[in-house]
This record gives C-alpha cells, sequence and structure tokens, in this order.
C-alpha cells in the first residue's frame, strides 16, 4: 500500500501538482459525463386518462479517479486501489453502446452491481486493475463533485433549465451526493412530469466550491399526456420577534405562503443558525416553535418547493438579532414599617413595629433627578429591585419612598424615609436600612 502511495506522489510531482495545493475542479472530459442514465414513466393509473405523476431517474456516477467514490479524487484513492488490486472487469462491446468501450457488463442496480463497482476502480478502462489505475488519479487529483444537477428541456424551449433540489431547495445541486460504500455509486431519484407532457432529460456532477460541471450525461426523453398547469407557488416567512437575548424563543409562521393538502408542498426553513434547517410536507408544522442558543446575527428564510410541477419560491430573509445575556445585576432590598407605637427619645429599644403593604419605593443613582426603578412593597413591607444593571462607576445609590407616597399619608413622619447606600466592587446584594413610619402623627 505504501507503495502505491508513492508511486501517486512520483506521478504527482511528474505532472506539477502538489497534493497539499492542489485547486479543486468538477470533473473534467467526456470521460466523466453520465453514460447511463435511464428514465421510467411513473403513471398509477396506467392508462386510465390522468397524466403520469413524475419520472423515476436512475444513473451511476462518473468519477475517473475516484475509487472510494466520495465525491473526491485525493490519495485517499489508494485503498480501495490496493483492495481490488489485480482484480478485472468486464465490459460490454463497444458497438453495444455507442463507441462506450467502458461500460460493465450487467446491471448496476442488480447482479451487475459487484462488476460496476469494480469498474469504479479500473480508471483506465483496460480490464485490469494494476499499478496503471495510478495514473487516472494522478490526472484528476482534486477534482470533486458534491451531486449532480438534472436538466430539463421541455416542449419549445431552447435551453435546458436546472431542477431544484425539492428536498432542500438551499442546496446548489439538484441531488446531493449519496454514499456508495462497497455498491456502485448509483442514484436513482423520482421527478415531476413535465407540465408540457414532454421532455428532454441530462443530468451531470457539480462542484459546488467552484461551481463548475461536469460533462451532461446521455439525455433521455419521455413523452405522455401533459400534466396540470403549473400552479402558483409563493413563499412567506413571519416571526413573532426579531430581536432579544439569548436564548431567545421565538415562532416561524408561514404568513400566506401556498397551503393545500399534506404532501402536496414542501416547506424548508433555515433558521440561519450553523446552517440548521428544518423540512416538512405538512403545513400543520407551523407555526413552529425554536429557540437561538447563542447570540449573534442570523438570517433566516423560508423555501417552498410545490412538488408537483418542481418549482420552489423563496421568502424575503428575516434578520434576527440576538444579544448575550445580561451579567447577573445587583439585588437592592430592604422593609417598610410603622411603629405600634411612637419610639422614646432615648429610648434604645423599638417599639413593635409591622411590615407596610404597597408602600412606593424609588431607587436614585444619588445626584439624578429620574428614579433608577421604583417597586412597591409587599404584605410583609420588604421591597426588592432585582438584577440592577449599573455602570461600574456607579458607587452611591439613594433609596426613599416615593414623595407621592408621603404625601397620601400625611401628617405622618418617617424616620428617616430614605437612605444612601454605599455600593462596593463586585457586590450582588445591597441591603438597605430600615424606613420606618411613626404610628401617630408627632403632637397627635
Amino acid at each position: 500500500m505504501q507503495s502505491l502511495e508513492a508511486q501517486l506522489l512520483d506521478e504527482l510531482a511528474l505532472l506539477g501538482k502538489d497534493p497539499q495545493r492542489i485547486v479543486s475542479s468538477a470533473p473534467q472530459g467526456s470521460g466523466n459525463a453520465v453514460f447511463n442514465l435511464q428514465a421510467e414513466i411513473v403513471d398509477p393509473d396506467d392508462s386510465g386518462g390522468n397524466a403520469p405523476t413524475g419520472v423515476q431517474l436512475s444513473w451511476t456516477a462518473r468519477v475517473i479517479g475516484d475509487y472510494d467514490q466520495n465525491g473526491e479524487v485525493g490519495i485517499a484513492d489508494i485503498t480501495p486501489l490496493g483492495q481490488f488490486f489485480k482484480g478485472s472487469v468486464s465490459y460490454d462491446a463497444a458497438e453495444l453502446h455507442d463507441g462506450i468501450s467502458y461500460w460493465p457488463q450487467g446491471d448496476p442496480f442488480a447482479a451487475g452491481s459487484s462488476n460496476w463497482r469494480s469498474a469504479a476502480v479500473d480508471g483506465d478502462g483496460n480490464g485490469e486493475i494494476n499499478v496503471a489505475d495510478i495514473t487516472p488519479i494522478a490526472i484528476h487529483f482534486g477534482e470533486r463533485m458534491d451531486g449532480f444537477n438534472i436538466f430539463i428541456r421541455e416542449t419549445g424551449e431552447t435551453e435546458y433549465s436546472i431542477l431544484p433540489n425539492l428536498l432542500d431547495p438551499f442546496r446548489d445541486v439538484s441531488v446531493g451526493l449519496q454514499p456508495a460504500g462497497n455498491n456502485p455509486a448509483n442514484y436513482s431519484v423520482q421527478i415531476p412530469w413535465p407540465s408540457s407532457g414532454m421532455a428532454e432529460i441530462a443530468v451531470a456532477g457539480y462542484d459546488t466550491s467552484t461551481g463548475g460541471g461536469a460533462a451532461l450525461s446521455n439525455s433521455v426523453t419521455v413523452s405522455g399526456d401533459p400534466g396540470p398547469p403549473a400552479g402558483t407557488c409563493t413563499a412567506d416567512l413571519t416571526v413573532d420577534v426579531q430581536s432579544g437575548q439569548a436564548p431567545l424563543n421565538m415562532s416561524f409562521g408561514l404568513g400566506s405562503s401556498s397551503t393545500g393538502a399534506a404532501g402536496a408542498f414542501r416547506y424548508v426553513l433555515s433558521t440561519g443558525e450553523q446552517g440548521v434547517r428544518f423540512s416538512f410536507t405538512d403545513s400543520a408544522e407551523f407555526p413552529l416553535d425554536y429557540t437561538y442558543i447563542s447570540a449573534g446575527n442570523f438570517t433566516a428564510q423560508l423555501a417552498v418547493a410545490c412538488l408537483q410541477d418542481g418549482s420552489v419560491a423563496f421568502s424575503d430573509t428575516i434578520q434576527i438579532n440576538v444579544t448575550d445575556p445580561a451579567l447577573p445585576g445587583l439585588t437592592v432590598k430592604g422593609f417598610v414599617w410603622q411603629y405600634e407605637e411612637n419610639p422614646e427619645l432615648g429610648n434604645p429599644d423599638e417599639p413593635a413595629k409591622n411590615g407596610l403593604d404597597g408602600m412606593e419605593v424609588e431607587l436614585y443613582i444619588l445626584g439624578t433627578a429620574s428614579p433608577l426603578a421604583t417597586t412597591h412593597s409587599n404584605a410583609s413591607g420588604e421591597y426588592v429591585f432585582p438584577d440592577l444593571q449599573l455602570d461600574a462607576s456607579v458607587e452611591l445609590l439613594n433609596v426613599k419612598v416615593s414623595q407621592a407616597q408621603k404625601d397620601a399619608l400625611l401628617p405622618l413622619s418617617w424616620l428617616p424615609g430614605e437612605h444612601i447606600l454605599l455600593l462596593e466592587d463586585g457586590q450582588e446584594t445591597l441591603i438597605a436600612p430600615d424606613m420606618n413610619l411613626l404610628a401617630t402623627p408627632i403632637g397627635g
């Protein structure tokens, strides 16, 4: 195995390719075109009078040098070369397939699958898997694809159009790369029936990193009764909130998006958060609750795929702004009391007192004219200012029963009615001295 890798590195050097700095590209050359594309009309009622419902496409991927079938030609393709080394491949006669000399015998979807799998490692197509198959890896080194685009040209059209990915319209390929393992890299996909009743179809590998495509496959043509006219496909994403602290709980809605029977549409929601997307075929899944865990700016968007005709609509994007959660703030608390009898001057023992419920208390940054916060005492007389977000420069606070509250209770007097509070660095809870109200008015 090590000697095969060494030979590959030697061939790359001869070609002037640095495996650490190789520039990727889509599979190059006509030899990398899919050659066994087939189409089968899907018509549940056969000749019952209704138009077909779709087209079942099948093909086998063709990427010369991609022996491990992961969609990319690289050093790792030496491993399957070693596994299949000294094996052989049987090919059909070229005249059976329009001159293609590298068409493996058998059905890749059935009994011929093992022969087609071996053919994927016979890079030079000579029927023998040996050291000569290192050269195709070197020649095509760095070529890659992320899946296939499906090209459709309906009756009256002069150019192909590319079918969107109906499972995930946010993807740049009609069909994403599928794992092959030890089987041929076979694909089987059903697409909507063309509304015109006739279409020419082809496929080609596509590299999203460079925006390049492989050569088009052989084309297939389907024809039959025209389908129903294309409908209107609309996407409209709504949210209940667009900003807030993390974790931000929110709800996504469909707004005026196309709706219908379950299975008629596919709704794909991109939250914009690390590629998180949700996919449903039933509008009843909305509204959809979602939580943004971390802070950031996220772009949410909805795609609606109309599965009858294969059209896709995208909503306007919505910007979601999530901020970091606030750090724990300062809590200021204290009590407002009323004596059962007036205290005696000079007597250190206070008379009994009771908490006052519903007293309006204000908190100020000392020297400011407007209260930082206002609250009311509870049944025990306690008041609490929780989680105050203060600038680090704030050192002195002033807590007092509001003037309006005092005016409402005159002529009773306060002993005292306010306190100046010293805030120390790092302090989380500050207990204010009691604010006491006389039992009876002075002189009463």
